[in-house]
């Protein structure tokens, strides 16, 4: 049995980013989205999300590039603003810049902020899978467990996409490894996980073609395909992603994909039915 869950990261960043997930969903193959707690369109995107219940909502931790949501984070987030950068966190982090019980804190608040907005969480992940590193991922599995949110994302993939830059590709690869290091360690009978996961190193650039060979090859088991749909977004904030994520919205919306995941027989779900 083949079961694919397709998952939007970003809910809440921007309107025109909230737009392209639920457009995802209506008219293409979309099932679960996780939101931003510190995203500018963060109450926009709750009302979305109730707005279309069959569409699964985790929480997408976020430890940088955005504001905090807790005050007072001296050594993770300054006057209130996190890292700027994946490699600034990672660095702070193994230099004990970082301390970790203020990244505890930070994830109980944004986690604590999606349940008070009435959202029945499905999952944890989290913004450039800064969960899946060694000293954060036994902290992200606590609060699962804490919170009895049911599953949480390990990125683990196998190198793909040949255009990557060398060091994206390679820390992509870093990544990969680390995650199949938390997937080995995984508690068993805590959060459930998925058995594959696809997206790591197609991330905004899932072409149509690119996604039929996911589809086309798609492994026994539960899969989680990460994504990042979106419309043309007015903010320069987020317009160096603008053509990534509608490339990704418009791959996501096509009746190829449609029409191929209907011929290789797969079940679409979301993280509540692991």
């Amino acid at each position: 049995m083949k079961k694919l869950l397709v998952n939007a990261d970003d809910l809440g960043l921007s309107s025109a980013i909230n737009a392209g997930i639920i457009q995802s969903h209506v008219s293409g193959i979309v099932t679960s989205t996780s939101i931003v707690a510190s995203g500018q369109a963060f109450e926009e995107g709750v009302h979305l999300a109730h707005q279309h219940p069959s569409l699964g909502v985790g929480v997408h931790l976020t430890l940088v590039e955005e504001n905090s949501v807790s005050p007072n984070l001296p050594t993770l987030a300054p006057h209130g603003v996190l890292p700027r950068t994946y490699g600034e966190l990672v660095k702070k982090v193994l230099t004990r810049r970082i301390h970790l019980r203020e990244i505890e804190t930070e994830f109980r608040a944004q986690i604590e902020k999606c349940l008070l907005a009435g959202l029945k969480l499905t999952h944890l992940d989290s913004h450039q899978h800064t969960h899946a590193l060694p000293l954060i991922f036994p902290i992200a599995v606590r609060l699962a467990n804490d919170y009895k949110i049911p599953a949480i994302r390990i990125p683990r993939g196998l190198p793909s996409l040949k255009d990557l830059s060398a060091n994206r590709f390679a820390s992509k690869c870093v990544l990969s490894l680390l995650a199949h290091a938390d997937a080995v360690l995984f508690p068993r009978g805590s959060s459930k996980t998925t058995g594959h996961f696809k997206g790591l190193f197609e991330s905004g650039s899932l072409s149509e073609k690119c996604l039929l060979q996911i589809v086309e090859n798609l492994p026994n088991g539960t899969t989680e395909l990460v994504c990042h749909p979106g419309c043309d977004d007015p903010s320069p904030r987020y317009a160096s992603w603008n053509k990534r994520r509608q490339l990704e919205l418009a791959s996501l919306t096509s009746a190829s994909a449609k029409a191929a995941i209907k011929n290789v027989g797969i079940e679409l779900i979301n993280y509540r039915q692991l």
